[in-house]
C-alpha cells in the first residue's frame, strides 16, 4: 500500500506505484475521496509539479490553532537548543475541538516541513480542560527541551493524532530555530574531557616510582659502590 496523507523524510512516495488508496476506515480529521495525477509529459526536472488531471487533494480538517513565540536558546553548546515549546489545543475547521483528537506530538523539521527523526515530546488532550476555551490559548500545552539538534533542523512543528490512530503529516510550525553556539564544543568532546582515564590510578603512582631517580642513584648500585669503595681502600693499604 502506498502512502497518502503523511509521510516522512525516508518514507517519500513510491515512484512505482500507480494507486494510492485512501485512508480506510475515513477519518473525521481528513476530507479526501480521490485525486488523479500524472507526471508532465517529456519532464527533465525532477522538482517540477505533477499535472493534476482530476479529483481534489486531500484536506485537513485538524490542526494545532497556534504556537507560541519560541524563547531563545537557553543552552550555549553548539548543536543543542534548550527551552519550551507551547502550543494550543486542536482546531477542528474554525472550532476549537479535542472530541477528534487523543494526543499531540512534536516534531524537528526541515525547510520543506517534513519531520525529523521520532517525536521529541507527546501530550495526551486535556479534553475537559479545553471544552471551556473560546479562543486558541497557545500555552495551553508545553514542553521542556535539552536536545541536541538533528541535521537539517529548522522548525518545531506539533501535529495531533487523531483518535482513530492517524498521525497527521503537517501542521502549524514555530518560528525558526536559533542555536545559541557560545561554547563552539561538541557533547562527546566535552565527555571526554570530564570523563576519568583508565590510565590515571597507573598515573597517580608514577611519582613514586621515580622518586629513587630524583633523589639518587638505585639502591643496588648503591651498595655496589660503596663495596668498591671499600676494596680499594684495603688495596692502598695493602701497597
Amino acid at each position: 500500500m502506498c502512502r497518502t496523507v503523511y509521510h516522512r523524510e525516508d518514507e517519500m512516495f513510491d515512484l512505482a506505484c500507480d494507486h494510492r488508496k485512501a485512508i480506510t476506515p475515513p477519518d473525521p480529521c481528513v476530507e479526501f475521496v480521490s485525486v488523479q495525477m500524472s507526471c508532465p509529459a517529456g519532464n527533465l526536472y525532477p522538482s517540477r509539479p505533477v499535472t493534476h488531471d482530476g479529483g481534489a487533494y486531500p484536506k485537513l480538517k485538524c490542526r494545532v490553532c497556534g504556537l507560541d513565540h519560541l524563547p531563545e536558546d537557553a543552552n550555549p553548546m553548539r548543536g543543542h537548543w534548550a527551552g519550551k515549546v507551547s502550543w494550543g489545543p486542536n482546531q477542528f475547521e474554525r472550532a476549537i475541538s479535542e472530541v477528534e483528537i487523543q494526543l499531540y506530538k512534536l516534531y524537528f523539521v526541515d525547510s520543506m516541513y517534513q519531520k525529523i527523526g521520532d517525536a521529541v515530546a507527546t501530550r495526551e488532550v486535556r479534553l475537559w480542560h479545553s471544552l471551556s476555551l473560546t479562543c486558541c490559548d497557545t500555552a495551553f500545552y508545553s514542553a521542556d527541551l535539552d536536545v541536541a539538534l538533528p541535521m537539517n533542523a529548522t522548525y518545531f512543528m506539533v501535529v495531533p493524532v487523531t483518535i482513530l490512530g492517524l498521525e497527521l503529516n503537517i501542521g502549524p510550525v514555530s518560528e525558526r530555530i536559533v542555536d545559541d553556539d557560545r561554547i563552539r564544543m561538541s557533547a562527546s568532546s566535552a565527555r571526554r574531557l570530564r570523563a576519568p582515564s583508565p590510565l590515571a590510578p597507573l598515573l597517580a603512582l608514577l611519582p613514586l616510582a621515580l622518586l629513587p631517580l630524583a633523589s639518587g642513584p638505585l639502591p643496588g648500585r648503591a651498595e655496589g659502590a660503596s663495596r668498591r669503595g671499600r676494596g680499594g681502600g684495603h688495596g692502598a693499604a695493602a701497597r
